[in-house]
């Protein structure tokens, strides 16, 4: 009953089931057509990674709001027709799922939004069976207006992230990225990055800092914990390093606390950037990172094809034996670790729909031993 499946994001729970969540977009692929957040779970991954459980909506708005653009507008027009809309409203998206597991409580705290203009926050207790009603964090972004007067706010996506060390340990963190174009309130750009956090269990949310605004556009973020407690963020850039080369690389800045005094943004030259989100995760001494690499294909440089691992032995200053996970189309990823049995799972866009380049018509999600990793970094 969906036209298309886009923006992943994958958990492993503190009771072992993976649960794989997305946008599930009814009647088209675009950015801002009516879709609900879509989760499957896998509650035996080691035994039985081929045993999904039937889709199922966590969140679906029933917003209807008028159209703010000519294709709003022409989309609306014909959706309308054919599903007896009135009025010429148009149902809202409901997007960006950001799932953080707690693994000093066991619950599961979702953090997403609707219409990229309100962000919403629930939680599981039941291992992602049910979920409780929503709260409005909404004003959590709007405390960051008056340095960024924001049209557009998206969260993540993917997995956020929970300190495990250090003086804040127990802190769950949410990067968001915010456009402002009051010319077009549609548009992703110019757009910013900040995070916003909860000391408390996803009880209250606060909003964070801006990465110092020293790149273009910077948007779709994620997170990880350093072993010195730091926070290194790895974002989505739209500024190649060479004008006559038009080369893209990731965006990376580092924190002390994932929540204030970023560093300026530098480039990741070893990290080659499609303009895609990518993700990033830990696997006991290593950093992981996923994303496509055209580059390694001889492609277009902006082609999202060819889903790549990373590794970094350093912390993520620098990231070495890059290993193809899909050679075909592939774009958005999320990564789960299990550590304790010595797998990872990515959750990625494939599946393109004929005719709608760019754009994912389903997931697909791969399980990689740890061993083999670790032997392919070896060499």
């Amino acid at each position: 009953g969906y036209y298309c499946y886009r923006i992943p994001a994958l958990i492993l729970t503190t009771q072992g089931t993976l649960i794989a969540f997305c946008e599930a977009r009814q009647h088209s692929c675009h950015d801002w057509g009516h879709s609900a957040i879509l989760a499957r779970r896998c509650e035996n991954p080691i035994q039985h990674f081929d045993h999904w459980q039937k889709p199922f909506i966590i969140k679906e708005s029933d917003l209807m709001v008028a159209p703010r653009n000519e294709i709003e507008s022409f989309t609306a027009l014909k959706l309308a027709e054919r599903y007896g809309w009135k009025h010429g409203l148009i149902p809202v998206v409901t997007n960006n799922p950001v799932p953080i597991v707690d693994t000093f409580t066991g619950e599961i705290h979702l953090v997403y939004c609707e219409d990229y203009h309100h962000a919403f926050y629930t939680r599981s207790v039941d291992n992602g069976l049910t979920w409780s009603e929503s709260v409005d964090i909404t004003n959590v972004l709007e405390q960051l207006r008056p340095q960024y007067d924001w049209t557009v706010i998206a969260s993540g996506p993917g997995q956020g992230l929970q300190l495990q060390h250090g003086e804040h340990k127990g802190r769950l963190i949410v990067p968001y990225w915010m456009a402002s174009n009051p010319a077009d309130i549609t548009a992703h750009q110019p757009s910013q990055v900040a995070t916003i956090y909860s000391d408390d269990h996803g009880s209250t949310w606060q909003a964070g800092e801006f990465v110092p605004f020293t790149v273009k556009d910077p948007n779709e973020s994620k997170l990880v914990q350093r072993k010195d407690g730091t926070v290194m963020m790895i974002s989505r850039s739209n500024q190649p390093l060479d004008k006559d080369q038009p080369v893209f690389h990731k965006a990376v800045s580092v924190s002390p606390d994932g929540i204030s005094s970023w560093s300026e943004y530098r480039f990741d030259k070893t990290l080659p950037e499609p303009r895609c989100m990518g993700s990033l995760a830990r696997l006991g001494d290593q950093l992981l990172y996923s994303s496509p690499n055209p580059t390694a294909l001889s492609g277009e440089f902006h082609e999202r094809r060819n889903l790549t691992l990373w590794q970094s032995a350093d912390e993520g200053r620098t990231w070495t034996h890059p290993l193809p996970i899909d050679r075909i189309d592939s774009a958005y990823s999320d990564l789960a670790v299990d550590e304790e049995n010595g797998f990872v799972y990515a959750l990625y866009e494939g599946n393109y729909v004929e005719g709608e380049y760019g754009l994912a018509g389903g997931m697909n999600v791969v399980k990689i031993n740890s061993n083999w990793l670790a032997a392919s970094a070896a060499g």
